[in-house]
This record gives C-alpha cells, structure tokens and sequence, in this order.
C-alpha cells in the first residue's frame, strides 16, 4: 500500500506538471485568455497528499498495484487534486500562503548557510 501511495503521489506531480504545461501554452498561444489559473512565467508543480491517499488506497484494495496507482494518481494531479488540499488545509485553520512563506525563507536561509559553508572551505588557509 505504501509503495502504491509513492506512486500515485509520484503520477498525481506528473499530472500536475501536464495541467500546468498545457495552460501556460494556452495562455502563451492566446487561445485560453481568460485563463482561471494565471500562470505568468511561475509554473508550479505539487503532488496532492489527498490524491496519493486516495490512488494508493484505491489500487490497494483493487488488488491492481503501484502501475494503476501511478495512473490514477497522474489523473487526479491533472484534475487539480492539489486544490483539495489548499482547501482541506484552509478548513483545518492553517494558511497555506503563510506556510508556503515560511518553507521559502527557511529554504533562503538553508541556501544562503550552505553558500557560506562551500565559500568557507574552497578559500585557502
């Protein structure tokens, strides 16, 4: 069951990369110009939680495997599973916004130590 929840998590970011692959071409080709996601130059890719706990336990019980997990996983991500996250997570009372924040300055910070650690040992002593 864990290796189908890897896989449909690993198939619902495929998904998601495709659904934002093919809007940010619509919207460069014009053809989408009231687009509901506004993509700019940003795409961003996530595999949905909710889809792989779904996918994974769905196959499982199935009887089919990590394969159709994968497949199911890479619909939902394509449908926008990730959005049910963002909601299950609002209704839960966190604010996905301020933990997205908080991940890139944590990320900035880690980034910015590691930097100063390669410059450290790359200088002559």
């Amino acid at each position: 069951m864990i290796i189908a929840m890897m896989a449909a998590l690993f198939g619902s970011g495929l998904g998601s990369g495709v659904r934002a692959g093919v809007s940010f071409v619509e919207q460069r080709l014009g053809i989408a110009e009231a687009a509901a996601e506004p993509t700019d130059t940003v795409i961003t890719v996530n595999g949905s939680l909710v889809s792989a706990l779904v996918a994974g336990t769905i196959a499982s019980t199935l009887g089919r495997g990590a394969r159709f997990a994968f497949w199911l996983g890479a619909v939902l991500g394509a449908a926008g599973a990730g959005r049910l996250d963002l909601w299950l997570l609002r209704r839960l009372g966190v604010d996905p916004e301020k933990l997205m924040a908080q991940a890139r300055d944590a990320a900035t910070q880690q980034a910015a130590r590691a930097r100063a650690r390669m410059e450290g040992e790359s200088q002559p002593e």
